[in-house]
């Protein structure tokens, strides 16, 4: 359904006068009554087609926006199945490592030669999670030694 057209034509029927417009009301909610789940009523269908058109918007925007990037989904795309909570999780982790990783010198260098590549993709992430533990080891040891890294000097930073 154009909802786009069918909110042109509930726009044009609610102008009419009493005959024609009951007229054409009856119709367009015949027209709708094959796709709504419960009764119609005249006095909400012109914000319910509104909202109709505003998510056929976003629809059409979501769709355009996966067939750029759904393939880049990889294991991860399942259909009506996908984790999309997961994937976001996922992308906000990306993007606080990337932030992290922008500030090392020379980085822009290493994206543009390693930034596809899987097996250094994977290395990255042992190196993250080696990273993770050297960070722990690090609080660890502070709270061992009761120092604070103000008094202790910074030794080792990320």
């Amino acid at each position: 359904m154009d909802g786009q057209a069918l909110l042109e034509n509930y726009r044009i029927q609610s102008q009419k006068w009493f005959l024609p417009k009951l007229l054409g009301m009856n119709q367009l909610k015949k027209q709708l009554a094959a796709a709504s789940k419960g009764k119609l009523s005249e006095e909400i269908l012109g914000q319910d087609l509104e909202r109709l058109v505003e998510y056929q918007k976003e629809k059409a925007a979501a769709d355009a926006l996966f067939a750029q990037v759904g393939r880049g989904l990889g294991s991860l795309y399942r259909g009506e199945a996908t984790d999309w909570a997961r994937i976001s999780t996922l992308t906000g982790d990306a993007e606080a490592d990337f932030r992290k990783a922008d500030r090392l010198e020379g980085f822009d260098g290493l994206r543009g030669r390693f930034g596809t590549n899987q097996e250094a993709l994977e290395r990255s992430k042992a190196f993250r999670s080696v990273w993770e533990c050297v960070l722990q080891s690090k609080e660890a040891l502070y709270e061992l030694l009761d120092l604070w890294p103000e008094e202790g000097g910074d030794w080792i930073s990320a």
